[in-house]
């Protein structure tokens, strides 16, 4: 890890600290720990609003310890500050509102931990897999507090499941995420999907009953709008001051699809400008659809600010909620329900194919994505965090090869590089990205 990289890290503990004062701002600062038992002590099965069930404090409070736990695991592995910790932290922040949380993280890691050293491997090798796996987090707390008495037999069930979990995650997860082309950036939610739906169905066989929930609320919506603004608007003036502009014209002629390191290709000035105007972009639809900031949504718009440093941008994010948009309104759902309002802000993961295959293609995505999201997940009953990303994984298998028939992909081409007078310089812009690309490939995003 570079030296930069280590200062970088200050800036993750800092996105904490706010998280957990502004809780304590919000709501009452006593609860912010004796509330935790509220946000622990629950099933977490979608949809589980933190905010709403243990109020700001609390929630606030895990959120900031699931992003500390999150950087610290980063920085004793590693790991540089480069587009994979901007989403890791906004996706681990996020999800840490509604589902993650301090209790059913560490036992999947636990698990991979076990599997690291059982095969001989570093952690770092599957860090990021098992951290994202805490999206069936819900199933560790739901076999502890559904109803009925919580028992210590429980307790044991639960930590040997979710140990478990994060023991065989590494050898499905090499597996599966084969079968998805790169035009989700959400693959590992697919492989937690097929994951959650044989656990869960193992479970249920045995009598224990997971029951989908809707915990939502809107006390705070707009005490968290103003949060959001705030939080967009400061991610802009911090890449301003590092001089992001000129690269950030570049960043947006990305399609999304591998190699979609921006901070890599771009810098992190860039990347902080982006990451600022999808949230922008985001929170602009929920207020549009009138619908509800809420601890749900708010994680989904932190995940889209995350993913701002690899493979969204508000050009290939915008199609998408167009195409959901239109499905809701022609539809039998309430476009500003729950489900509809997550299966826009998560959808995102189908940015590169918009990005890849344009406007039209990125609309129909969003259309078709939008109808197989409000069904997939019956299957493991509100198991799955990254339901979206499961369902995510069908609609690129279905539509994907159409699109690649009929449509001209869209390649990032430098506008810098001249390819008469500088021929030397676009071969080696061309091999660094057919790298990048075999490592995306190899990897366990």
């Amino acid at each position: 890890m570079t030296t930069a990289s280590k200062r970088n890290y200050i800036w993750i503990f800092i996105f904490a600290a706010f998280l957990a004062v502004y809780g304590m701002i919000l709501g009452d600062f006593h609860t912010a720990f004796t509330g935790l038992k509220d946000v622990l002590g629950n099933t977490a099965l979608l949809i589980t609003d933190y905010i709403y069930v243990a109020g700001p404090a609390p929630a606030f409070m895990n959120a900031a310890l699931v992003t500390v736990s999150t950087g610290l695991l980063l920085y004793w592995n590693d790991f540089e500050v480069d587009s994979t910790a901007y989403f890791m932290v906004g996706l681990m922040a996020g999800f840490a509102l509604f589902g993650k949380n301090i209790m059913n993280m560490w036992v999947i890691v636990l698990g991979t931990f076990i599997f690291s050293r059982f095969n001989k491997t570093p952690l770092k090798s599957h860090l990021l897999p098992s951290l994202m796996a805490a999206a069936i987090g819900p199933i560790v707390n739901n076999i502890i507090f559904r109803e009925g008495a919580v028992t210590p037999q429980r307790y044991v069930l639960a930590c040997a499941v979710g140990v478990g979990i994060g023991l065989l995650l590494p050898f499905v997860s090499d597996n599966v995420g084969k079968i998805l082309p790169n035009y989700t950036l959400y693959k590992t939610g697919f492989t937690l999907g097929i994951t959650a739906l044989v656990v869960v169905s193992i479970l249920k066989s045995y009598g224990i009953i997971f029951e989908p929930v809707s915990l939502w609320g809107n006390e705070y919506h707009f005490a968290l709008t103003m949060m959001t603004l705030f939080l967009c608007i400061a991610f802009i003036v911090f890449g301003s001051v590092l001089h992001g502009w000129k690269d950030y014209r570049k960043l947006l002629r990305e399609p999304g699809t591998p190699p979609n390191d921006f901070v890599d290709t771009h810098g992190h000035g860039a990347v902080l400008i982006n990451v600022g105007f999808v949230g922008l972009v985001s929170l602009a639809y929920i207020l549009l659809i009138r619908g509800q900031v809420n601890g749900a949504t708010l994680g989904g718009i932190f995940t889209v600010m995350g993913f701002g440093g690899k493979g969204k941008t508000p050009k290939n994010i915008t199609p998408i909620f167009i195409g959901v948009a239109i499905a809701g309104l022609t539809s039998t759902w309430n476009l500003a329900g729950p489900g509809p309002q997550l299966a826009a802000l998560f959808g995102t993961c189908l940015a590169p194919m918009a990005g890849a295959y344009g406007i039209i293609p990125g609309i129909i995505t969003g259309f078709f994505h939008a109808s197989i999201v409000m069904n997939a997940g019956a299957g493991y009953s509100g198991a799955n965090l990254y339901n979206n990303g499961f369902s995510s994984g069908i609609s690129v298998i279905a539509l994907q090869p159409i699109f690649a028939k009929l449509c001209r992909e869209r390649v990032y081409v430098d506008p810098d590089i001249d390819s008469k007078s500088d021929i030397e310089k676009l071969a080696e812009e061309e091999q660094r990205l057919m790298e990048m690309v075999k490592e995306d490939e190899e990897g366990p995003i």
